[in-house]
């Protein structure tokens, strides 16, 4: 009979803990404060090096492309969580195709954004800045830069010495433009040339559009010269200079949210699997591949 009113008294025990238990975490979670992804906060992105329209995957990383960051973009702006879009840049530029899809997902992001240039915001870097509603940067980064330019390597003299001859078997006469095995013509210079002006007359205008700039200095504005934070301001390309905290504490101020809740939608770097091994010796290998010969850069 006693054990059994001590088995009785147990179970009552472990039953009464449990009840304990439970009470506990019901008060704990409702006296709780709520996790980040529960409140308002400063949506974060990074945009560095480099950029490109894909995606590189190397041995031992993952490098975010502009549709990497355009989704993210995407997708912030669907989050309610995030009431704010705060992008840093530091890239000296990159594919024309590249900046204009983050810049154009950047200008249809439908709530307040600011970008802010840390180091560099070069061409194609300062091409995307331009779809943000305000632009700041460090006093001593380096902006600017804007045009686009593309690369065309000659070899024929160095084949010659060799006496090396290669001839270009093709199916019209403008297949080969830009060839890297012969001279090229004038007539094809001003082909090229015209593509050169048709997308530096885009970025122009998109610039245009964009921020005031006065007439007697949109000539040295937009001639390729690079520049700093502080000159930058002076001459209409960014709005102010100083440290990125300040900026993003100005920006969740006016948003009347807390500048410690962040969510960081930067696209993140994966470590890469062996096979990845193949694209990064590709890099090297095939470093002249005609789909990097005739790509526009905003560098």
């Amino acid at each position: 009979m006693n054990q059994n009113i001590w088995k009785a008294i147990a179970i009552l025990g472990i039953v009464g803990l449990l009840i304990i238990s439970i009470i506990s975490v019901i008060v704990l979670f409702l006296t709780s404060k709520p996790q980040l992804s529960m409140s308002s906060c400063i949506g974060v992105l990074e945009i560095q090096g480099v950029i490109d329209l894909k995606s590189k995957e190397s041995t031992f990383s993952y490098y975010p492309g502009a549709e990497d960051y355009a989704e993210a973009i995407r997708k912030a702006s669907d989050n309610p969580t995030i009431k704010g879009l705060f992008v840093v840049i530091n890239s000296p530029g990159g594919s024309v195709v590249a900046s204009d899809v983050i810049y154009r997902e950047l200008k249809r992001f439908n709530k307040p954004k600011v970008s802010y240039i840390e180091e560099i915001g070069a061409s194609g870097g300062y091409y995307i800045a331009l779809g943000s509603s305000k632009i700041y940067a460090h006093q001593n980064s380096l902006i600017g830069n804007i045009g686009v330019i593309m690369y065309l390597e000659n070899y024929q003299g160095l084949l010659d010495k060799l006496g090396i001859n290669i001839t270009a078997v093709k199916s019209g006469r403008y297949k080969d433009i830009g060839s890297p095995f012969r001279n090229i013509t004038n007539e094809e210079l001003a082909m090229i040339q015209d593509i050169i002006n048709e997308t530096y007359d885009q970025f122009i205008q998109i610039l245009l559009d964009s921020r005031y700039i006065s007439e007697e200095l949109i000539e040295n504005v937009t001639d390729g010269r690079i520049m700093t934070g502080n000159m930058g301001k002076k001459v209409g390309l960014i709005d102010d200079v100083g440290l990125k905290r300040d900026f993003l504490i100005k920006f969740a101020n006016e948003l009347g949210v807390d500048p410690n809740n962040i969510c960081d939608i930067t696209p993140k770097k994966q470590i890469g699997g062996l096979f990845s091994l193949y694209s990064l010796l590709s890099e090297f290998i095939y470093p002249n591949s005609y789909a990097n010969r005739y790509r526009l850069r905003a560098e």
